[in-house]
């Protein structure tokens, strides 16, 4: 009896010590513009966090300027003080604050330098390198020629090599298979390209192509890249089948040297409208898969998450995905966005906490489902994405496109937002987001904003 009541008594103590998920709650910062002209129109945000100091914080988004003056660059912020203040960047050899091209993409090197890339509209990668995130000086262009949706990993040092700088996207190519489906040949039009540099982006080699399964004959939205906890490079991509317009979110396994690569990996179905059908809710639906992997101490330590949008239900969707062996076999995905509303979502963007904690953002439209207007708004799991905390808006008010941009035969292509989300993972279980919100000018142009998310338990 004595024991008994020792236990009893140790697991009364557990019970009490034990944070409960109930009594926890989001909270989010005001939140603060990060800069660039009043009347630009900003989507497709991007955001980096130094891992030895997360006070140094980088974020870089498109700028189509003035709505009846179209044109795409790309700016850039850098904040000392873990997101409080941003300052605007620029580079050493141009006079404004503009980056040329679009397709931002930032990381930050285990030097505590800064990478920012860009694409241009004929494909060509451009590379800039900064110490401090406010100054950039160009690097050579990535090799490959017609990029498309690049983004910028750092591989760690493996063996005696140190570490690398790794270009992944997709490239153009049209390739035959011969008759593989009821006698008719298959064509695929894409294929998975990785380019390296072992000087942090001073010279390039590569592109190495990762030829597509030949029942696929488009891939489509490659994601970005992570690198899981057994040391394999995972990007996710969707890849449309020959036989229909059903595609699954495919985890392309490469290594880090290169030169070996396993059989790709389902992650599970995602549904889009053809354009023919509906242009304008296939352009609200575009959005890239996301992959992030917990490094923390805690139990679920190696899980790999995958995050991306489908129509379920007859609306867009953010789910969810869980893998404890390194990307090979995947849970059944599970709905992130808590409403059970008409409204399209999109554009979800994925991150770790160092301790843990799994956070996803998105572009929500519940408050006006029939609106191509959106709020953002970020939910988080302290169970390794089993459950979901309510979610948080981050927004003041509703975003909503130009004039005329809801055009169902020529819609705005960033109905959505665009097809990234800037979120990373701080220390314990805070997040720090960046996302485009309505701006304060007439027409509310679309800003850049940035908020601190913190998960108190």
């Amino acid at each position: 009896m004595r024991t008994l009541n020792a236990v009893l008594l140790a697991s009364a103590v557990f019970l009490l010590a034990r944070p409960s998920v109930a009594q926890s709650r989001i909270t989010a910062l005001p939140s603060v513009a990060l800069g660039g002209a009043a009347e630009d129109w900003h989507v497709e945000p991007w955001l980096a966090a130094d891992p030895g100091d997360p006070r140094r914080l980088f974020a870089a988004a498109i700028t189509l300027g003035p709505s009846e003056h179209p044109r795409q660059a790309v700016v850039a912020f850098a904040s000392r003080d873990g997101g409080e203040t941003w300052l605007s960047s620029r580079a050493v050899d141009r006079e404004d604050r503009v980056f040329p091209g679009g397709d931002p993409g930032l990381v930050v090197l285990s030097d505590g330098s800064v990478i920012l890339s860009t694409g241009s509209s004929d494909g060509t990668v451009r590379v800039w390198r900064s110490d401090d995130g406010l100054r950039y000086e160009r690097l050579p262009d990535v090799p490959g020629g017609a990029w498309d949706r690049p983004f910028l990993i750092e591989a760690p040092a493996r063996g005696d090599g140190g570490a690398r700088l790794l270009a992944s996207g997709k490239l153009p190519a049209r390739l035959s298979f011969g008759p593989e489906l009821d006698g008719r040949s298959i064509d695929s039009t894409d294929v998975l390209g990785l380019a390296v540099s072992g000087d942090s982006g001073r010279s390039w080699d590569g592109p190495r192509l990762v030829i597509p399964d030949p029942h696929y004959h488009l891939i489509n939205s490659v994601g970005s890249p992570v690198v899981a906890a057994n040391g394999a490079l995972l990007r996710p991509y969707f890849a449309f089948p020959a036989s229909g317009l059903r595609d699954g979110l495919v985890i392309g396994d490469l290594w880090l040297d290169g030169t070996r690569t396993s059989a790709p990996a389902r992650v599970g179905e995602r549904k889009v409208w053809a354009n023919r059908g509906n242009l304008r809710l296939a352009m609200m639906g575009l959005a890239v898969g996301g992959l992030a992997v917990d490094r923390s101490d805690g139990p679920h330590r190696g899980r790999l998450y995958a995050c991306w949008l489908t129509l379920r239900d007859s609306r867009y969707q953010v789910v969810l995905a869980r893998s404890d062996d390194h990307g090979t076999t995947w849970s059944e995905p599970s709905v992130v966005n808590d409403d059970a509303s008409a409204a399209h979502h999109a554009n979800p963007g994925l991150a770790v906490s160092s301790s843990g904690t799994v956070g996803v953002l998105w572009n929500d439209r519940r408050v006006r489902p029939d609106s191509p207007c959106f709020e953002t708004r970020f939910a988080a799991s302290l169970d390794g994405g089993a459950t979901f905390l309510p979610s948080v808006t981050l927004s003041m008010e509703a975003a909503c496109p130009p004039p005329g941009a809801d055009d169902p035969a020529r819609p705005f292509r960033f109905l959505n937002g665009g097809d990234t989300q800037g979120l990373v993972g701080l220390r314990g279980d805070a997040f720090m987001a960046v996302w485009v919100g309505a701006g304060e000018g007439a027409g509310k142009p679309w800003a850049v904003r940035a908020s601190r998310l913190t998960v108190e338990r």
